[in-house]
């Protein structure tokens, strides 16, 4: 056995096959989180607004507020020049109403932004009903926490 040292050396052709496939791996991380950073920054300055003049550049927004004893219909920025629509209020739970007045205001102001805030004091089967009703309208209709 001469020149028998060979066994007891390292292979290294494993290691560097890991460590390369490693340097592609992050690169193409990198790359990727770098060019998601370029396209979502134009999209949350114009959201956050530049401070101009013209009220045009709000999106209209609706809430859609249900508390324990009535449901509120609010619209804030339904067009440009005009800050908010008179809330409608339903005092009884038809929410058949209340899912034409949004299907309405929907088709009227293009609105596209809504939220369903919600008073701890209201029954879970009642949030259910609302959302039900609404689907139609609003399939994917975020709901909150009322203040």
């Amino acid at each position: 056995m001469a020149g028998g040292g060979g066994e007891n050396e390292i292979n290294l052709i494993p290691y560097m096959d890991i460590m390369l496939n490693l340097v592609m791996f992050m690169l193409v991380i990198t790359t990727q989180d770098f060019q998601m950073s370029e396209i979502l920054t134009p999209a949350t300055k114009q959201v956050g607004g530049g401070g101009g003049a013209g009220g045009g550049e709000a999106k209209p927004k609706m809430n859609i507020v249900l508390k324990r004893d009535m449901i509120v219909v609010d619209v804030t920025n339904p067009e440009p020049g005009v800050a908010r629509l008179p809330p409608f209020a339903s005092g009884e739970r038809d929410w058949s109403a209340v899912a034409k007045i949004v299907g309405d205001y929907k088709d009227k102001y293009k609105i596209e932004d809504v939220q369903m805030p919600v008073s701890s004091d209201v029954e879970y089967r009642e949030v259910i009903q609302g959302l039900d009703a609404l689907r139609p309208h609003y399939p994917s209709i975020a709901l909150a926490s009322a203040t």
